[in-house]
């Protein structure tokens, strides 16, 4: 029995004892603990079926039949809230997707559902935030932030630095959860990387956060970090793009004010041969 059998995304098994804490805190720990607690079941039974008479072969599959390892896991919501957070904001990075028929129903529908609405809470929350601070620039007498290249810089500079906050924090959740095993498997290039895609909804996959261990301290605060870098994001999207249509109208413009020139120049070259303009 190992992780690569029995899967609990959705479910987390925990046994209480100082020489259980580490493998509570480790994806492995769900197998090892399930499977502690079903050997130890398994012998308890044998042992009855034994002391009631019954042969060493029948015992066993009597045993066997009875065993149980599930006594101490319980439904794992951070981590279902953590892979739902996935689907609803299209990261997907797919460790973990749905087989049954019932999962992929219930992603086709409230999947479908949660993406619109979150696309639609997000569009209303990036506007609304962003309309605060060019207010705030306003008011100290930094305008020039609020339009051009000094705005798509400065929330581009926002981004990256709120990418770092995600990422140190990955780095600890990473930590917390596996000690120093996985510093080298997981540094700070690595957990940048894992905020950019994240972030930028990429989502490839090479590096996530592992969701069936997640704690339900850890589900409000990854969720909340990337919420608001999410935020970071669309408002450097839309200054850059604020800047392209300026750029492009600009140039359109100057492309008008040529052809009229040309235009006219035309026309008063015709209009001193012919004397007449149509």
């Amino acid at each position: 029995l190992d992780n690569t059998v029995l899967t609990y995304n959705w479910y987390t098994c925990f046994l209480d004892g100082e020489e259980n804490s580490k493998l509570n805190s480790t994806m492995g720990g769900n197998s090892v603990l399930v499977y502690n607690e079903w050997y130890d079941s398994y012998n308890e039974w044998k042992e009855i079926y034994v002391g009631e008479g019954k042969s060493e072969l029948e015992a066993r599959e009597k045993a066997l039949a009875q065993a149980d390892g599930f006594q101490n896991c319980h439904v794992n919501f951070a981590g279902g809230a953590m892979f739902w957070f996935t689907i609803m904001t299209t990261i997907g990075y797919g460790n973990t997707s749905p087989v049954t028929d019932g999962g992929r129903l219930l992603v086709y529908l409230m999947g479908f559902m949660s993406i619109l609405l979150f696309s639609f809470v997000m569009g209303q929350a990036g506007s609304i935030f962003l309309t605060i601070v060019d207010d705030f620039f306003e008011c100290i007498g930094l305008k020039r932030f609020t339009y051009g290249v000094a705005a798509a810089f400065f929330w581009l500079t926002i981004l990256w630095l709120w990418l770092l906050v995600i990422a140190i924090v990955s780095m600890s959740y990473m930590y917390n959860h596996f000690g120093s095993e996985r510093d080298n498997e997981f540094n700070l290039d690595d957990a940048y990387w894992y905020a950019f895609v994240s972030v930028t909804t990429v989502g490839f996959g090479d590096y996530y956060l592992p969701q069936d261990i997640a704690t339900p301290k850890e589900m409000f605060i990854v969720p909340l970090l990337m919420l608001i870098g999410f935020v970071m994001d669309a408002n450097f999207l839309l200054k850059l793009t604020e800047l392209f249509i300026s750029a492009m109208r600009s140039s359109s413009e100057k492309l008008d004010d040529n052809m009229k020139s040309i235009r006219a120049s035309r026309c008063n070259k015709q209009k001193n041969e012919s004397s007449i303009c149509f």
